[in-house]
């Protein structure tokens, strides 16, 4: 029979009973010993030992209003308000949270992680697992796992591309933290932080003002899912949204970009950069770098500044759509089109004699007269 208990204010020790217990300690340095069963522990103030016992446990600091950092791996919690307060936690699966801006990181149980109200960091560590960010702008790490992740904050789900079985669920998580694999990471409608890690990730914010930092490794963002245009600029790290004066986004260490179909305009830095702009008329600059542009469908501007910025890879331009090879004459200190040469073998391009870029579908129909306009 299941046992619904309270302590007092002294030191206590609670035995539960093999079915599914509610004990709670109050007051005083307690003892909870759960047994067998699904039970809930709640060992209320003092230095309290937490033991769950057979079965999926858990315990609760939502009756607590400052913060915890609590680890069901050492079966530690600390009290960062109190430097000599611990609770020590054993065989327990599950744990609440307080109104306070909590540490709570899993076992490698199934865990349900809850940090209630606050700014919390969770992370579950391996498991399946749930993780319930609860009220505030909370974040879940996935910096201990080795191999890559596929996190979608929007639809909740994490899964691990070398376990196919295994995934975990987050509820109410705003901001993310990769592992050092290629991760691929999708943010919700809140102002997420998603930070990729090590590897080459490829990471998308969706909506909301985000800040996006792919880390080490050759990184990718992607504005795909949004249909008005987009002016993204790789060395500045900004991105603004004409249709929204106010909203921007952070970028940090981001080597690619994806824009949006609409007339986008992506600036890249010295890293090189693959810039693809989708479909629209957008205007495409690698700057320093060997880069790789896509202009897609829609009358685009390949933009060179410099003539000494890299030899960069035209993929797709097409003059029947009204593409253009935009140079500056200052970078160049071009004076006439009759200083640029184009080659059908190869599609390279040249000024002077010398490779600046290079289209790759090799236009047959490719002017130096029509095609490059300078500015």
């Amino acid at each position: 029979m299941a046992i619904n208990f309270s302590g007092t204010n002294g030191n206590d020790v609670i035995f539960g009973s093999s079915d599914n217990d509610t004990l709670r300690g109050l007051d005083g340095d307690d003892k909870l010993f759960g047994g067998d069963g699904d039970d809930f522990l709640d060992g209320g103030f003092g230095f309290d030992t937490i033991d769950g016992g057979v079965g999926t446990d858990t315990t609760s600091y939502a009756f607590f209003s400052g913060p915890i950092d609590a680890n069901l791996s050492t079966g530690v919690v600390r009290f960062p308000g109190n430097s000599t307060l611990t609770d020590t936690l054993v065989s327990i699966e599950n744990l609440i949270g307080t109104a306070g801006n909590d540490t709570i990181v899993g076992n490698d149980a199934n865990n349900v992680l809850s940090g209630g109200d606050g700014d919390d960091f969770l992370d579950g560590g391996f498991g399946f697992d749930t993780i319930d960010g609860g009220v505030g702008t909370d974040t879940t790490s996935y910096a201990f796992f080795s191999g890559p992740i596929d996190a979608n904050l929007s639809t909740g789900v994490v899964r691990f591309p070398g376990n196919s079985t295994l995934t975990d669920t987050l509820v109410s998580i705003e901001n993310l933290i990769g592992t050092a694999g290629n991760d691929t990471i999708v943010g919700n409608d809140a102002n997420n932080v998603l930070s990729g890690g090590d590897g080459d990730d490829f990471l998308d914010g969706g909506f909301g003002f985000d800040t996006i930092d792919g880390g080490v490794g050759t990184d990718t963002t992607s504005y795909a899912f949004f249909s008005g245009p987009i002016d993204a600029n790789l060395s500045t790290g900004v991105v603004r949204f004409p249709g929204n004066s106010t909203l921007t986004d952070t970028l940090v260490s981001i080597e690619n970009l994806i824009g949006t179909a609409g007339n986008d305009t992506i600036v890249g830095n010295d890293a090189n950069n693959v810039l693809n702009g989708g479909a629209g008329d957008d205007y495409i600059k690698g700057g320093s770098g060997q880069d790789v542009l896509y202009g897609d469908a829609g009358a685009d501007k390949f933009v060179f500044d410099s003539f000494y910025d890299g030899v960069d890879i035209i993929k797709d331009f097409e003059w029947k759509e009204a593409d253009k090879i935009q140079i500056s004459k200052y970078g160049f200190g071009a004076t006439s089109n009759s200083q640029f040469s184009y080659d059908y073998n190869n599609g390279n391009l040249s000024y002077n004699g010398s490779l600046f870029a290079t289209i790759e579908n090799k236009p047959s129909g490719f002017s130096t007269n029509l095609d490059i306009v300078l500015v």
